[in-house]
């Protein structure tokens, strides 16, 4: 089933439900135009603290479909079997108001995103960097290898983690993936050719790769751009940026040139890829970062 394509459900029961019963929220939002809240559910009905993550515009046609798989297919937070599986946290409904929608997540507090973990603090060691890069590429790996599932808008927003005591650390033993169903929208994160309505697995992987960039920089990449023409600009620099040995060592620029190599066939190749290959990419890609990042 494409997971993309328009809700065409004949169900009036959806898993996904709409909120409209005693919803508040803090106006104030993250860096993942994430914030707080509470709303009444459930039977019997009772009050559920909320983490709503808020998108400007109106709730696209497929959104329900793309929720209802992650819903019942992607383990939950309190179902911690395998380290490297991509976990979500629990997808209560949605809120929909005039001009834009949320997703409501089951979640007691604020969380870390990792573009703001990257933001506010100090650089860690190469290992710890190494380890979180880890965490964050078996994640993706896990959606394109395990649920052949392709997210579409990864960015370091969307992987989020608990707070060590209530504090600004970041709790580096789970990392949860967010951002279901967002809409694409031209970045730095976006694959350069990528082709509006179709879902590939590789524009997934060349987001992954921006990310990594910026775990190994512990630096936020400059998203600002005025056109497409500087937008393009950008995505060129900074990839000649990963791949230079004089940016963070000669072994993090092989594996990042390895990956890119692979990225570079022509897209009809990449298009049918057989799954096995994309596997096979995949924990290649996963093993030489255990080894090869940042030593």
């Amino acid at each position: 089933m494409d997971y993309w394509a328009s809700d065409n459900s004949d169900s009036n029961v959806p898993t996904i439900p709409f909120l409209e019963k005693e919803v508040t929220y803090d106006p104030s939002e993250d860096s993942g135009e994430r914030s707080l809240g509470t709303c009444r559910l459930g039977e019997p009905e009772r009050i559920v603290d909320v983490v709503f993550e808020w998108r400007p515009s109106t709730r696209p046609d497929n959104l329900v479909n793309i929720l209802e798989y992650v819903h019942d297919e992607v383990a939950l937070e309190n179902d911690w079997l395998r380290p490297e599986d991509v976990y979500t946290l629990p997808i209560i409904g949605i809120l929909e108001e005039k001009d834009r929608h949320a997703i409501a997540y089951d979640w007691p507090g604020p969380l870390l995103n990792l573009h703001d973990v990257i933001r506010k603090t100090k650089i860690p060691s190469a290992r710890v960097r190494r380890h979180l890069a880890s965490l964050v590429a078996n994640k993706v790996r896990s959606m394109q290898v395990h649920h052949r599932f392709n997210h579409m808008a990864l960015r370091t927003e969307s992987f989020v983690f608990e707070r060590q005591f209530d504090s600004e650390v970041p709790d580096l033993k789970h990392v949860y993936v967010l951002d279901w169903g967002r809409s694409p929208s031209p970045s730095v994160y976006q694959h350069p050719k990528y082709r509006k309505n179709e879902s590939r697995w590789y524009y997934d992987t060349w987001s992954l790769l921006m990310v990594l960039s910026e775990i190994a920089e512990w630096k936020q990449i400059d998203g600002n751009f005025q056109n497409k023409v500087e937008l393009s600009k950008k995505r060129t620099s900074r990839k000649e940026q990963m791949i230079d040995e004089n940016w963070t060592g000669s072994r993090t620029s092989n594996f990042f040139n390895s990956a890119f190599q692979f990225l570079e066939l022509d897209l009809w190749t990449l298009d049918t890829l057989p799954e096995r290959n994309i596997k096979r990419y995949y924990n290649q890609l996963c093993k030489v970062l255990d080894v090869n990042f940042l030593e």
